[in-house]
Formats: C-alpha cells, structure tokens, sequence
C-alpha cells in the first residue's frame, strides 16, 4: 500500500511526524482538533486586541487564513486577486464575488460581503490564492508607500501593463502620503479638485519628493476641514507629455514636461511603462 493522502484539512499537509499532529500551513502550525495554532503568529503585533496563537480572529465563517499570517487582501472565489480594502495589502483575508467588490472600500463593507474560506469555490482556486498572497511581501508597496526608485523598477518589469489586471496596479496608503505645502484652501469638500503637487512639494523632506513623483498632477477632496483628511482618486503613473510633442525637438515649456523629458532621459523610461495607482484610505494635509 502505498503512502496515505496527507492534504487534508484546508488543502494542507498533515504532519504526523510529532509527538502532535499538525497541519503545515506555512508560517505556522495548525492543531485542528484544538483549533489552535502551535506557534506565534508572525504578524501578532499588528493586532494585539487577540491571542497571538488565534485562529482568523475567532471568526473561521467570515474569514479565511490561506497560510497562516491572517495577511492576505481581498480576492474571488475563483482564487483571483481584486485589490484591496481601505487597510490595503496588509489587511484581512477577504473572499467575495467579484460584483460586491469596490477598489478602497471600507473593511466593514469588506467584511459584509465575506464569503469565508468556503467561498472558494475549488482547491484549484484556494491554491492560485495562497500562490498570488506568498508574492505579496516582496511587492514594492507591500508597506502601502512607494519610492521613486521603486516605482521606476516595478514600471520597468511591466511593460505594456494590462490595466485591468488588478496585480499590475500598485496600492498605496493615503495616509503615508505627503502632500508637501499644500494649502487646504487649495480644496473643496464637495467635489474633487485635480491639484499639480509640484506646485506645494516640499524638496526639503523625500516623503514630500516620492508622494509629488508618484502623483503629479492628481485629484483630491477635502473631507474634513477641522482634521484636514483628505480623499483621493486612483491615479496613473506614468511619463506622458501633457503640452509637448517630442518630434519637435525642442525643449518643453511647462516645468512638468520638461522633468518628464530628463526623467526618460535618465532612466529609460518610455510611453510602454505606465501603470495604474489604486489608493486607499484617507490621508492629511501637513
């Protein structure tokens, strides 16, 4: 007789090698006939309101834990990845249809629509999941903000992006952006107003210069006049001209094109590198 079937529970390896019998989920081991985990959760102090050894937050019907960590962002039930939540790439672990899901929307909103680990609808689907989530701390905007260097390395490793793959996007957090010397009365709290941040970049702090590179020119809505919260769109980064045509051979006018003309000089950058920005949560003004 050959070796017995050792994915079992959750698709996972069944380790009968110990004194307990565990299942391997990758960053820790799991007691399912406890319900407990044997080891500490390596994200544990990004939540401390509960046990280091909890299993999804006590929540198994609403939350899924691919591997582990309780660190994964919000996919389909086939396995696909969406996006994010407004707790971006390091939030919980989401599985709903397609057709509930919003780019930035609230966790609450999120959680409404969970369908839990029994939302995927196959092992196929739980596989291409936990595939795409071990990628994700390697991602430039893992952390929710990202350098120039950065941007111009992820632009340069994805050509011709398809913008409407969700995994060719780069998410970042509102709330580590810097808006440099912008003025909120530079802003209105009924609409979006599309603003040119190098007109308020602050060149003295590089949060300011990466947060000016990444957006430019970009539309933002004052949601609060007392806290000064912003709210922005989704953006593109890119090095389009906006006012120059290069077969001219000139040089640019606006101080926007003409850092766009060195910055493909310096880097190689052309028309094919563009790639779309997906923000999330609220940021503040300085």
């Amino acid at each position: 007789m050959g070796d017995p079937y050792k994915y079992k529970f959750g698709g996972k390896e069944y380790q009968d090698e110990f004194d307990v019998n565990v299942y391997d989920f990758g960053a820790r081991n799991y007691d399912a006939a406890l319900g407990r985990w044997m080891n500490l959760d390596p994200l544990a102090e990004e939540r401390s309101w509960v046990s280091p050894y909890n299993f999804v937050q006590n929540n198994p019907i609403m939350r899924v834990d691919p591997t582990g960590a309780l660190d994964a962002p919000i996919y389909d039930t086939d396995g696909a990845f969406l996006g994010t939540d407004d707790q971006g790439l390091q939030g919980k672990g989401i599985v709903m249809d397609a057709e509930n899901f919003t780019q930035g929307m609230s966790h609450d909103d999120a959680m409404s629509h969970s369908l839990g680990a029994g939302g995927l609808n196959s092992k196929e689907a739980g596989s291409k999941l936990v595939n795409h989530y071990d990628g994700l701390k390697d991602r430039p905007d893992y952390d929710g903000f990202v350098t120039i260097a950065e941007g111009i390395n992820w632009a340069k490793s994805h050509p011709n992006a398809d913008f409407n793959d969700p995994s060719n996007s780069l998410y970042l957090d509102a709330s580590k952006l810097d808006f440099g010397k912008m003025d909120m009365n530079e802003l209105t709290l009924t609409e979006f107003k599309n603003v040119n941040l190098l007109n308020s970049v602050n060149m003295s702090k590089w949060s300011s210069i990466h947060t000016t590179y990444a957006l430019g020119n970009t539309a933002i809505k004052l949601i609060n006049s007392h806290s000064k919260q912003v709210q922005l769109k989704g953006d593109i980064y890119d090095w389009d001209y906006h006012n120059y045509d290069p077969k001219s051979g000139k040089i640019p006018s606006s101080k926007r094109d003409r850092l766009i003309l060195l910055e493909r000089l310096r880097t190689g950058i052309n028309d094919s590198h563009g790639f779309p920005l997906k923000i999330y949560g609220t940021g503040k003004l300085n």
